[in-house]
């Protein structure tokens, strides 16, 4: 995907989660990905170069300070394609917004897929930025969160996390890295 380093620009890391600094919105048209807006965080001084119209121009264009948040620099109205290949998933209806207790609890701090957190979720598989391949795995990602929420096997004995890893294999064409699934004992973070 796309990498703001790469084209000379330097977000300040800790001001987003994921520790990039930086979050992207793309679009899909016309079988075809593009990178549409770009939302950084940079140091105060090019922050005000920015503001004085002298900041980094990328792919072309200038960017904006916006007046609040965390990612304050802004690239918008880009259009610029990305020559991206390999899976992307979709996620609509955020399931886990409210507080969870008790067994749901740790099943969510072992459950490392994002997509079982989300109703409703579609990959999309791309070569070299155009779209080859569309799948609604909402039905998939359901009986991933039912094998999640049995009993039938102690989560993170190797019952569970071979059950729980052939059903994800089975949802998507593309390994996103699911990595080793904890044991119980590492549940708390």
């Amino acid at each position: 995907m796309f990498v703001p380093q790469k084209h000379g620009l330097k977000p300040r890391s800790a001001a987003t989660p994921d520790r990039r600094g930086f979050a992207c919105f793309y679009r899909v048209s016309e079988d075809a990905l593009f990178l549409e807006r770009l939302h950084l965080a940079l140091p105060y001084k090019e922050q005000l170069l920015v503001q004085a119209g002298r900041g980094p121009l990328l792919l072309g264009l200038s960017a904006r300070v916006e007046p609040e948040g965390r990612l304050r620099v802004l690239y918008s109205d880009m259009h610029a394609p990305v020559q991206f290949s390999g899976g992307m998933l979709l996620g609509d209806g955020y399931i886990h917004a409210l507080a969870l207790h008790g067994r749901e609890l740790q099943l969510r701090r072992t459950t490392i897929h994002p997509a079982f957190e989300w109703r409703e979720v579609h990959e999309l598989i791309f070569e070299m930025g155009r779209l080859v391949e569309a799948q609604d795995c909402s039905e998939a990602v359901v009986r991933i969160r039912e094998h999640l929420a049995s009993e039938q096997f102690e989560p993170g004995s190797p019952e569970w996390q071979a059950a729980h890893a052939t059903l994800v294999a089975q949802a998507f064409r593309v390994d996103y890295g699911l990595p080793a699934l904890s044991s119980p004992s590492s549940w708390i973070r």
